[in-house]
């Protein structure tokens, strides 16, 4: 069985908790980069330096965990990470902002994870989006060999239907 068939094997609440489980993993890529890098880029176009806020994926999968837990009730703070996010992005998408690729990865897991829950199914390549978050988050552990086959495989036996 593909990644892309175990996910969608799975309920839409199971397909959440398995793409938290590596969001929340890869957090410590993010913390460790953050806590000894300035997070700061400049937007080449323009020419204007931004700073990210070294918390922004904790909080993001705050969000999401809030979310989860009281459908409808972050709203607001949805919309919130995903304006903080967006600069950003772009930046990273532009070259204007380059972070090692485990970092870079962790960091597109979390911003795909902030999409689904505000209502993006698919990506711009028809995916599913929680399928690509797993996927990000996953590449991203094993880049830096923080996780192996056993045990992506051991995460997945907690989940699959029986």
């Amino acid at each position: 069985m593909t990644l892309l068939e175990f996910i969608e094997s799975l309920n839409e609440r199971k397909q959440y908790d398995l793409a938290l489980e590596f969001c929340d993993r890869t957090l410590a890529i993010w913390n460790e980069y953050a806590n000894s890098h300035a997070l700061e880029y400049t937007d080449t176009v323009v020419g204007t330096k931004h700073t990210v806020k070294s918390d922004i994926l904790t909080r993001a999968l705050m969000v999401v965990k809030n979310e989860l837990d009281v459908p409808k009730s972050q709203t607001h703070e949805i919309v919130l990470i995903r304006q903080e996010l967006s600069d950003p992005i772009v930046a990273l998408q532009d070259l204007d902002w380059e972070l090692p690729k485990p970092v870079e990865m962790s960091f597109y897991a979390i911003r795909n994870l902030i999409d689904r829950i505000d209502g993006q199914e698919t990506t711009v390549f028809n995916e599913p989006q929680l399928f690509v978050v797993v996927n990000q988050a996953i590449e991203a552990l094993m880049l830096i060999n923080a996780i192996n086959e056993t045990e992506i495989s051991e995460i997945f036996e907690k989940y699959a239907v029986k």
